[in-house]
């Protein structure tokens, strides 16, 4: 970080050096100096902490594997493989948030290393250049699995192609499944790896870090520079803005859950800058980058302990640019995200789930099979049973709720993520039942079920045997 002075014979304006000898030992040993460390350790224990909790074995966080999740709650720390690589909305192909990602790293790079050229390397004894090189180091590792992931979804496809020409448009019924390529195995997803859980700590650190940097420089620092009649060159101003920029189009476009536990990762990060800074001081006499990480003031105590407090709103505010996603998503575009689709498995009385369930029904109409049936994906069909009625599947899912882990409507046209052979979905019975629906009351939704059932078994029955007629004149007997 540095400023331009405008009208100056010197190139760029840098804080003076401190008086005290840091390189001294007994600097090292003042109260203040304990007390700033204090916070900095409060800090490392509470990330600590977190990461213990929420990142452990427990977390059934195994690479490669694939989760069976209990009661329909989804594990906080959890990752798919998908989600790193897939956008936000399913009808967006994987290579438009690759382009993006692509063009962002180009020109956070390219910043650099103008900056760096200008500068030297002495630019990285600033934070918000230190953050500035995470945001890149993120952008180029999301292109680098976004190219794998358009790899993988172009491999699906073309298995999807292969499997449709094989069977035919009009495959008969309880013929063999197309290949996994399309399965979601009931619910069963493959769990991302290294690089997956990397980019999305990376992605979050990045969050609390960037919104802190841009929030210290434009509320902090520039009304400071404005008073003192100091002019700012279009890099200074290019560092604390085109990173945000960038991060917060990402996180509209990605499908990156953000969970907040791993705050712990952005309180580490900052621990980290500050050790580091200490450590530099002790080892030569150099001025402070920025005043308040200044140990000798006798307002140390209290600036260390404001900055570290300040991590938590700018995290909250990243945090709720993300619910805003999430709400506006939920509203304009029901049931298309690559979201968790929680309404499917929340209280069947609220109107979220009204909403979900119609958009489900039309969805299931429009990817009907050509004998103009559809899987029934409620907790007592499970995907086994076919209706032509879409008033059955309405009945059912109201009655009995979705089945475990089906988030992805891959029976209904949707397209799923690779899944391993011989998956099973674990049994669930902690589904809520809602006798003030009505349906034991009268007994009339059971009976309207039950024909509907026997409809469709004679309609099953008709559709086969008019595929297995042979000439026009015999089919014509069953109209």
């Amino acid at each position: 970080m540095r400023f331009t002075a405008g009208g100056s014979t010197t190139r760029s304006w840098q804080p003076t050096a401190a008086g005290a000898d840091t390189t001294d030992l007994h600097f090292w040993l003042q109260w203040r100096v304990a007390v700033c460390g204090l916070w900095v350790l409060c800090c490392v224990v509470a990330a600590a902490y977190l990461i213990w909790r929420h990142e452990g074995p427990g977390a059934h966080r195994r690479p490669g594997g694939a989760v069976k999740e209990r009661r329909n709650r989804r594990p906080d720390g959890l990752l798919y493989d998908d989600e790193a690589w897939r956008p936000c909305l399913r009808d967006i192909h994987p290579a438009w948030l690759l382009a993006y990602r692509l063009v962002s790293f180009f020109v956070l790079f390219s910043l650099l290393i103008v900056i760096v050229i200008s500068d030297g390397g002495s630019i990285f004894y600033y934070y918000t250049q230190w953050t500035f090189m995470l945001v890149t180091i993120y952008f180029g590792l999301a292109t680098a699995l976004s190219i794998y992931g358009c790899s993988k979804f172009a491999n699906w496809n073309a298995v999807a192609a292969a499997t449709d020409t094989e069977l035919g448009p009009y495959a008969a019924h309880g013929a063999g499944n197309k290949p996994t390529a399309n399965e979601e195995d009931d619910g069963t997803r493959e769990i991302a790896g290294f690089w997956g859980y990397l980019l999305q700590i990376i992605y979050q650190t990045n969050a609390g870090a960037v919104m802190l940097t841009d929030c210290v420089f434009w509320f902090i620092i520039f009304p400071f520079l404005t008073v003192k009649d100091y002019s700012m060159n279009f890099l200074l101003i290019g560092m604390h803005s085109v990173n945000a920029v960038f991060l917060l189009g990402e996180a509209s476009l990605n499908s990156l859950r953000f969970p907040w536990f791993r705050i712990a990762y952005f309180f580490l990060w900052t621990a980290l800058y500050v050790v580091f800074q200490w450590i530099v001081h002790a080892s030569t006499p150099i001025w402070w980058p920025y005043p308040f990480l200044d140990l000798s003031a006798n307002l140390a105590p209290l600036w260390y302990f404001a900055v570290a407090f300040m991590q938590l709103p700018c995290y909250v505010i990243f945090r709720l640019v993300m619910n805003l996603k999430r709400n506006l998503l939920s509203k304009h575009f029901s049931g298309s995200t690559v979201m968790d689709r929680q309404w499917m498995y929340g209280d069947r009385r609220h109107n979220e789930f009204t909403a979900g369930l119609n958009f489900f029904i039309r969805v299931a109409e429009e990817n009907k099979r050509p004998d103009g049936f559809m899987c029934c994906p409620c907790v007592d069909c499970q995907n086994k049973k076919d209706y032509s009625s879409s008033k059955t599947l309405h009945t059912h899912l109201i009655r009995f709720g979705f089945m475990p882990s089906y988030n992805c409507w891959t029976k209904h046209g949707e397209r799923g993520v690779m899944m391993e052979d011989n998956e099973e979905e674990e049994d669930d019975d902690n589904y809520p039942m809602f006798p003030e629906y009505g349906f034991t009351a009268t007994g009339e939704a059971e009976d309207q079920e039950a024909s509907d059932e026997h409809a469709d078994d004679l309609g099953r029955a008709i559709a086969d045997a008019k595929r297995d007629c042979e000439t026009e004149k015999e089919m014509l007997k069953f109209e």
